[in-house]
């Protein structure tokens, strides 16, 4: 017969159906609700006859009283009999009950249960955690509740304001129908919240009493793992100095450049690295330090002192050379920019000094240009204007005659040499010969030498034929009579 009451364990199917209309019109839901089991489909009613019925015939009436009342005392979510009767008979005939800690009645009242123990053959001496209710294969698996009821139920609810408009004129019920679905939320959380605490309850004693056992054995570990340590940092300061005597043997002179933390690694002493390894390594490090510094001493530039300052601190020989390079080639490129500079200052003066030449040809140039004219133009004035004063008019004279003149000498005895009166007006071609003459008069002569007769000025112009005039001028020329034109 018990394995007739364990084909009545169920699991709950429900749907919800449109059972009619409101005076709104609205759809008014209904909600079927099924239990599934092995002996066949029954809704709530018939399960509980059918169940009801199955517990007589197994005479399991009086276990079924014991559920009852350790549900009442032990199961606050339930609150009516009648869930407390369903709750109490599926818990009979799924055989929960046997794995309650505090109830005994289906043991005792049942000579084939047995109360079901993980039992564990122990030494007296060995310490084992056992389980002892429930067992492992005894914990709650799932929370069996109406969840398909109420799930169709506040469907059903929810589903006729799903499209309710409210207004002013129904805003009374607007708020009593938000009241009554926050009433509806505010019971389910509490019973979730309810089922959670007395679910936890048992396992936060059962935590708190597990960590106090463990609180026990923290005590000597801690003294134990002490010593352990202790033990293994012995250890490890004898392979250090063991390493550190290895480095000893082959550093020499280079003590003062690559100490022995430079070397060692903190590697060297984890217990899966051998200590004849380490010390190969550490030889092979100072070695190669050795070879390194060499290659560097042995560069062809001033520089080599930067380059080992830079391996020493990186010990990377590429790094050291690569400085070098960067030493060698900026100076390569000072050196390029002061040559350059150099020659640009040197095309500077070269050709300043090309336009100081060229510019004092260029004046030496102008001024025998100019003397060039002054002459050309005495030249000319000599053969144009001369002419007689008494012709200045324009009166018709004879051509061959030539009055108002006074010699050189009466005009310098009478003070009237233009060149000697500071006061008389000269023109620009007057001044050209006055410093010709004046030239003439202060060049240096032989103190002992006979004095120059005094030389006079007299103006005058002439007129003449050509062949007359040209004479007149080559006479002037071939007795040093200089002449110039008449303003």
């Amino acid at each position: 017969m018990e394995n007739q009451l364990k084909n009545y364990s169920f699991h709950r199917l429900g749907r919800s159906y449109v059972k009619g209309y409101d005076k709104r019109g609205r759809k008014e839901y209904g909600f079927k609700e099924t239990y599934r089991t092995k002996a066949g489909d029954f809704s709530p009613e018939e399960w509980r006859k059918t169940v009801l019925q199955a517990i007589d015939d197994a005479g399991e009436t009086d276990l079924l009283e014991k559920i009852k009342e350790h549900c009442r005392k032990h199961c606050a979510w339930l609150r009516k009999e009648k869930d407390i009767e369903e709750y109490s008979m599926e818990c009979l005939v799924g055989r929960a009950y046997l794995h309650w800690e505090d109830f005994k009645g289906g043991v005792q009242m049942s000579e084939t249960k047995n109360e079901q123990v993980e039992v564990v053959e122990t030494v007296p001496a060995k310490m084992e955690f056992r389980l002892i209710n429930p067992t492992e294969d005894g914990f709650l698996r799932t929370i069996k509740w109406n969840r398909e009821e109420l799930e169709a139920a506040v469907r059903a609810k929810v589903a006729s304001y799903q499209n309710v408009v409210y207004t002013e004129d129904n805003l009374k019920q607007a708020k009593a129908d938000r009241a009554e679905l926050n009433k509806l939320t505010d019971a389910i959380e509490e019973r979730r919240k309810r089922v959670k605490s007395i679910i936890m309850e048992p396992y936060t004693t059962f935590e708190a009493e597990v960590k106090e056992v463990l609180e026990l054995i923290k005590e000597p570990v801690s003294l134990i793992d002490a010593q352990i340590k202790a033990f293994e940092d012995q250890q490890r300061e004898e392979k250090k100095k063991s390493i550190r005597e290895s480095y000893e043997e082959v550093i020499g002179d280079l003590a003062a450049v690559l100490p022995f933390e430079k070397v060692f690694e903190s590697r060297y002493l984890n217990k899966t690295y051998k200590l004849g390894t380490a010390q190969a390594d550490v030889k092979r490090k100072v070695e190669k330090v050795r070879t390194d510094l060499e290659t560097i001493d042995s560069l062809d530039s001033k520089y080599k002192l930067n380059a080992k300052d830079v391996y020493i601190k990186t010990l990377d020989l590429s790094k050291a050379l690569a400085e070098n390079k960067r030493l060698s080639d900026l100076e390569e490129k000072l050196e390029a920019e002061k040559r350059r500079k150099a020659e640009q200052e040197a095309e500077r003066k070269r050709r300043e000094e090309e336009h100081r030449r060229q510019e004092e040809a260029r004046r030496a140039e102008e001024e025998r240009q100019r003397a060039e004219t002054a002459r050309i133009e005495v030249e000319q004035a000599a053969q144009n204007q001369i002419v007689p004063e008494d012709v200045q008019d324009g009166t018709n004279q004879p051509e061959t005659g030539i009055s108002g003149m006074k010699s050189v000498s009466e005009q310098a005895e009478t003070g009237t040499i233009p060149w000697e009166n500071e006061s008389a007006p000269v023109s620009p071609m007057g001044r050209a010969i006055e410093s010709i003459e004046r030239q003439a008069f202060t060049a240096a002569v032989d103190p002992f030498a006979p004095k120059p007769e005094k030389k006079a000025r007299v103006r005058f112009f002439a007129i003449g034929t050509k062949a007359q005039l040209k004479g007149l001028v080559d006479y002037m020329k071939e007795n040093n009579i200089k002449y110039g034109k008449v303003e």
